[in-house]
C-alpha cells in the first residue's frame, strides 16, 4: 500500500485516476470549499475504485466533542486544575441542509 498526503481542494494532477481508494478522515467539513475537496477526491479515484470519507457529526452525537471538556470540567470541580479565565469559543458542528452530502457527491 502506499500512502500520500496532499492539499484536498489542490490534489497533485499527476494523481488523476491513480488510486483504488481514496480517504478522507475528517477533512471534507473543515475545508473552505468541501466541493472542491470532494472533486478532487473523485478525480484522483480511480475507475471502478471507491472513496471514503468521514466527517464530525452533531455534537450530541459525537463524543470525542465532548471528551476532553467532560475531563476537564471534573478536574476543575474536583480543584485539581483551574477554572480558565474566559471560555473560548469552539464550534466545530456543521449544520447542512441534509441533502448535501447527496448533492455534493452526485456532482
Amino acid at each position: 500500500a502506499v500512502v500520500v498526503e496532499g492539499d484536498a481542494q489542490a490534489l497533485n494532477a499527476a494523481w488523476t485516476n491513480r488510486f483504488d481508494r481514496v480517504i478522507a478522515n475528517l477533512v471534507v467539513h473543515i475545508v473552505p470549499d468541501p466541493d472542491r475537496a470532494l472533486g478532487e477526491l473523485h478525480r484522483v479515484c480511480a475507475p471502478g475504485g471507491c472513496a471514503g470519507f468521514t466527517v464530525w457529526g452533531r455534537r450530541a452525537e459525537s463524543p470525542l466533542f465532548t471528551l476532553l471538556e467532560g475531563v476537564l470540567k471534573r478536574l476543575r470541580d474536583e480543584g485539581a486544575i483551574p477554572a480558565p479565565a474566559a471560555a473560548p469559543a469552539v464550534e466545530f458542528e456543521i449544520r447542512p441542509d441534509p441533502a448535501t452530502p447527496k448533492r455534493r457527491l452526485s456532482a
